[in-house]
């Protein structure tokens, strides 16, 4: 479903099965309804998924007539995992749309985990990606019953034990490091673990000795594929395995933040530097990296997807790597804080921002420009972030942005600087509170947890309102997000909050 949601964007055709209630007419004048099964194609207009719930969803308009919908009627369809159903792309193919379908394609990639699963004389060998379970091989060797002679039960156990690892290494390509999950009932995992570290050791096979150190053990009730499932559908997995997925784009964002700390002209963020920086040739071969949030590829503006799969490509034509990031990973999100967009070039270019920064300066009063919200008041349309900063520095950096000239603050209850903001802003007497514009965020998704928030914002800043509250990547289902909005409005009524507003949806 994932690799579906970023493969499906606005006016692509899906063609799939859809329930419709349809309502009749009996010869006796009465109506009775009932639900028919269906084939439909629309014509995309927007789409939602919520990984938690497993839902992907599809909304557009009917192109093609059938006995149950007329054309051009709106309606949504629920990809469920197990239906197949068939995507046309009117613009064609680009080369981003092909690499994420061979993507989700692929068993073996960046995100899969080994497994095996073993008992007493039966091994599965899979690969666990964040959507799938494949079984690579499966093994079976015979074993002395215990009753035997102790020696021939062990020499029966080594002998599977070496047939496993064999299988596994034929498999499973170990090139790259990744975690392999051991699961067995009793010490099976925990032998077998100790067997690879022991081959590691005795043929000074560093490989191996690699594989054993980063194998993880738990325990199934058995050594077939339903045990395992049961393992993984726990949080504590789903956490490991997530995090394995996303350790080299987290890596990634670490080292472009050292690279931009050290501001030697090898990291560029923003889709201005970065284009005149790819159109240059510097993100090439010998370091050049592009990075970018696979949300860009979903822009419904043909024109704006377009613009961003030609910088994929000239990057690819000179040489250089492309890292799309997911935009619902920690690491996609510190992306999306620089624009979405940026490079680590091969050699550095200084001053690729400065006909941007020209162009800002030469708009007379830019800083002052105000924006009129809908309920008659105005936000200052230039404001300062707080993303990122510390809660011991947030009130100084507050107070340096006031004595400035900014006058519009944005905060948010996961960024946990909200005190330090409150604080600046009542430290700054000179400056009337009516003149300083204070925004934070609730990420919350329920009635009585925003609720909470909205309070709990008001006590950590001291501030007798808020200027804006906004409800940030609301998620997780319609009913929460009704509860969440329902909170902001009774607390706007109530004068804690002045304007409420959506942030990051969609």
């Amino acid at each position: 479903q994932w690799h579906a949601y970023n493969l499906i964007t606005a006016g692509d055709t899906v063609v799939a099965h859809a329930v419709r209630k349809v309502v009749s007419e009996t010869k006796t004048g009465s109506t009775q309804s009932e639900r028919v099964h269906t084939m439909l194609a629309i014509k995309v207009k927007s789409t939602f998924f919520d990984p938690i719930a497993g839902q992907l969803q599809v909304s557009g308009v009917v192109k093609s007539e059938n006995a149950y919908v007329s054309l051009g009627q709106h309606h949504t369809l629920d990809l469920e995992i197990g239906r197949p159903f068939t995507l046309s792309k009117p613009e064609g193919w680009d080369s981003v749309a092909r690499d994420t379908l061979n993507e989700g394609l692929s068993d073996d990639k960046d995100g899969a985990m080994a497994a095996v699963v073993m008992q007493e004389g039966i091994a599965n060998i899979c690969l666990i990606t964040q959507f799938r379970t494949v079984v690579k091989q499966r093994i079976e060797s015979v074993v002395p019953k215990k009753r035997s002679a102790a020696s021939d039960t062990s020499e029966g156990m080594r002998k599977f034990y070496q047939k496993t690892l064999s299988n596994l290494l034929r498999t499973v390509n170990f090139d790259q490091p990744r975690p392999l999950l051991l699961a067995s009932p009793g010490f099976i995992a925990v032998d077998f673990k100790k067997y690879i570290a022991d081959e590691g050791r005795d043929k000074s096979d560093k490989k191996l000795s690699n594989i054993a150190k980063e194998a993880i053990v738990v325990h199934t009730n058995s050594g077939h594929i339903h045990s395992l499932n049961e393992v993984l559908k726990s949080p504590e997995m789903g956490n490991k395995l997530k995090d394995f997925k996303f350790t080299k784009e987290t890596k990634l964002m670490d080292t472009f933040f050292d690279k931009l700390r050290v501001d030697d002209g090898r990291a560029w963020y923003g889709t201005s530097a970065v284009t005149k920086a790819v159109q240059e040739g510097a993100v090439g071969p010998g370091g050049g990296t592009l990075i970018m949030n696979n949300s860009l590829f979903r822009s419904s503006d043909i024109a704006t997807r377009k613009q961003y799969v030609a910088l994929v490509d000239k990057v690819k034509e000179d040489g250089g790597e492309v890292r799309i990031l997911s935009s619902d990973h920690e690491s996609g999100q510190r992306l999306d804080m620089l624009g979405s967009v940026a490079a680590l070039l091969s050699y550095p270019i200084a001053d690729l921002d400065d006909e941007d920064a020209d162009d800002a300066d030469g708009v007379e009063g830019a800083d002052d420009s105000k924006i009129k919200l809908n309920n008659g008041y105005e936000i200052p349309a230039v404001g300062y972030g707080l993303w990122k900063t510390p809660p011991e520095q947030a009130e100084e950096v507050c107070g340096e942005a006031l004595r400035a000239g900014y006058r519009h603050i944005d905060s948010a209850a996961s960024y946990k600087n909200e005190a330090g903001a409150g604080a600046a802003i009542k430290k700054a007497t000179d400056i009337p509170r009516s003149e300083i514009f204070f925004t934070s965020k609730v990420r919350l998704i329920n009635y009585e947890d925003s609720k909470a928030q909205v309070e709990k914002t008001l006590k950590e800043t001291g501030l007798e309102y808020i200027d804006l509250m906004l409800l940030h990547c609301p998620y997780g289902g319609s009913e929460g997000r009704k509860g969440a909005w329902k909170a902001l409005v009774e607390a706007q009524e109530a004068g804690k909050v002045r304007s409420i507003g959506v942030s990051n949806y969609g």
